[in-house]
């Protein structure tokens, strides 16, 4: 359920009524900026873990 919400942060962050998306962020207090930049990097890092094992191979690693 937390991985939806983060989702859910970005598509708004990503699609405003004005379509400046991430370009609002100044209008956002440093609580909402935090969970914004929180979520972002969550789904990263699940992403990032997800793929692991092609990101290994290809790269050599």
């Amino acid at each position: 359920m937390e991985l939806s919400n983060y989702l859910n942060i970005i598509r708004l962050n990503r699609n405003t009524s004005d379509g400046n998306g991430a370009h609002a962020s100044y209008l956002l207090t440093e609580a909402q900026l935090d969970a914004h930049i929180k979520a972002f990097l969550t789904l990263y890092l699940y992403v990032t873990g997800m793929c692991y094992d092609r990101l290994k191979a290809k790269y050599d690693i």
